[in-house]
């Protein structure tokens, strides 16, 4: 990938589904549904550090990575409690890639996630 400029930028990814923001982290999973219902990733090979994410930010010399909301694709691909697993797991190997892309780049990492204290009253 070859990124248009050496000058100070601002990159926008959205990823709303949950298997595209893991395979930016160089993750390559599935979400399959278990026969009880329950949501789960299946990793479909070993994940590697040489990530799209780790090569742009080589490539263009970024020194803020910002999640916002990195809760949002996790929470609507495992919405029920018996998902947590699947979700916990998730975060951590998105999580342990960032903190190898702080440690090799010098780079900050900002972590958003929005709550909801009482979903169902506005």
């Amino acid at each position: 990938m070859e990124l248009p400029t050496k000058e100070p930028s601002v990159f926008i990814l959205q990823t709303p589904e949950v298997t595209d923001l893991l395979n930016l982290h160089g993750v390559d999973a599935n979400k399959e549904v278990s026969k009880g219902g329950r949501v789960e990733l299946r990793l479909r090979q070993t994940p590697t550090y040489d990530s799209v994410l780790h090569s742009i930010i080589r490539d263009s010399g970024a020194k803020l990575l910002t999640y916002d909301s990195i809760s949002a694709p996790f929470k609507s691909s495992f919405p029920s409690t018996q998902d947590l697993p699947a979700r916990s797991a998730g975060l951590a190997m998105l999580l342990s890639h960032a903190q190898r892309l702080c440690v090799e780049f010098g780079i900050a990492v900002l972590v958003v996630s929005h709550i909801s204290i009482d979903p169902i009253k506005a």
